[in-house]
Order: structure tokens, then sequence, then C-alpha cells
């Protein structure tokens, strides 16, 4: 009875539950902010379509978009390319909003009140909600969101550096 007992425990764990996979992705993309008109206005500035470069670090870790279950910012971190030698104290507020069509606009990542004292590096609060319903989406993108406090009389690179954590079933 106990043999019978053990096998079907073990049988039901081996193939009676889904199997599910966890992994974090990293994602790098570029937004220019360009040189500012004036002060304390906020205006937006997008990045390119993201979809495609998650499906095939989704492929890698067997598994595909539509079997994702969880989907999580857990970190940003923006940094100045170009120009040389500048940082962020330009900036009062930046919102970084997730978007696709079809899907309500999201904030998933935020500084306000940024201190003049700030560098070339940003790390973001970050929402923590769950971003599954984005990544299924045909694509989506991120949208910035900034208000200056100071005059700039060049364009400003901003590397976005994200990471993100996924609880999806493997194929």
């Amino acid at each position: 009875m106990y043999k019978t007992s053990l096998l079907l425990c073990i049988a039901f764990l081996l193939f009676g539950c889904e199997k599910l996979t966890q992994f974090t992705l990293e994602d790098n993309t570029s937004v220019i902010i360009p040189s500012s008109t004036g002060i304390n206005l906020p205006f937006s500035v997008g990045t390119p379509d993201m979809t495609n470069s998650f499906e095939q670090k989704f492929e890698s870790n067997d598994t595909r978009k539509k079997y994702i279950e969880e989907f999580k910012l857990t970190s940003l971190v923006l940094s100045i390319v170009e120009p040389p030698n500048f940082n962020f104290s330009f900036l009062k507020d930046i919102e970084i909003f997730i978007v696709s069509d079809g899907l309500a606009e999201k904030r998933i990542a935020y500084k306000l009140d940024i201190d003049n004292t700030v560098g070339s590096t940003l790390t973001c609060d970050i929402s923590g909600e769950n971003l599954a319903d984005y990544v299924k989406a045909d694509n989506f993108s991120l949208k910035v969101e900034v208000v200056t406090d100071e005059l700039f009389s060049q364009d400003v690179e901003v590397n976005i550096f994200s990471q993100y954590f996924v609880d999806a079933k493997l194929i």
C-alpha cells in the first residue's frame, strides 16, 4: 500500500502539474531627449517596439509569449550616452510607461524631484505590476515623459537598461 501511494504521488508530481520556468531577461534600448525649449514643460519621447527581441529570449528559455504568466520589471537604470560628461541634473521628473495597442498605458518606472547633484546614472523606482498582457500583445514599446528644470542646448542620448522577472509555462 505504501509503495502504491508513493508511486501515485511521484506520478502526480511528474505528470499532474504544469512545468514552469522562471528566469530574468535584460534589455537595453535608447531614447533621445531633445534639447530644451522651455523649463518645466512635460514632453514625451518613445522607444522602438520591443516584442521581437523578447520572443527570441523566450524561445531560448523553452517558452513562448503566450505561456507567460508573470512578467515584472525588477530594475530600470538610465545612463547618459551623449554628450559626454553630462548628467541628469537637467531633469526634474522622469516617468516611463509601457504602451501597447488595445491596453491602457501603464507607468512602470519613475523618479520624481530629481536632485541636482545626481550624476550620469539614474536608478528609477519600479511599480512592480504584472506586465504579462503587454508582452503577449503583438508589440509594445516604452514611452518616456520628462519634465526639465534647466535649459540645455544639446540632445541627450539616454540608455535604458531594464531587467524583468519572468514566470512561464514550458512548452
